[in-house]
């Protein structure tokens, strides 16, 4: 599995936003933006084991303090 990860992600907004990408909303959890993009919230820790994702997540699913921050989307998500 291939992953691009941006040495500088604080660099983009979401206009520029990268198609395997997805800034983080307000009422977004690790689950919903999981089932979003593999329409099952179960397969989130492929999600998670994305080391930029990793360091963005931590130990809080529910994103509060990481709003605008941007994760990275397994590729195999967005083919079909």
């Amino acid at each position: 599995m291939e992953y691009y990860i941006d040495p500088e992600p604080d660099r983009l907004d979401e206009s520029a936003q990268l198609p395997n990408t997805h800034v983080i909303a307000p009422d977004d959890s690790v689950w919903s933006i999981t089932r979003r993009y593999n329409q099952s919230g179960s397969a989130w820790r492929e999600m998670y084991e994305i080391p930029q994702n990793t360091l963005i997540i931590g130990s809080d699913p529910t994103l509060r303090n990481v709003v605008g921050e941007i994760l990275v989307i397994p590729n195999s998500w967005l083919e079909g």
